[in-house]
């Protein structure tokens, strides 16, 4: 019965603090939403997204190859 109020209590807070990040988002100019949000996204995630992108047209080259031999 405690987890039940525990997970309660939580998710409560949870859409409290999704309302918190909705109103601040808000608040923001649209060259940050739209500009400033997407380009410090790329060079957070950008070695990540060139990692992920590159192993999959290596497979997509491996399995092109692997068809022809076959």
């Amino acid at each position: 019965m405690q987890d039940i109020i525990d997970t309660t209590r939580y998710s409560a807070g949870g859409e409290a603090k999704d309302k918190a990040m909705r109103e601040i988002v808000a608040e923001l100019p649209w060259w940050v939403k739209w500009v400033a949000v997407p380009i410090i996204a790329l060079v957070v995630f950008g070695g990540l997204i060139a990692s992920v992108v590159g192993f999959v047209i290596g497979l997509l080259f491996k399995v092109l190859v692997f068809v022809a031999l076959v």
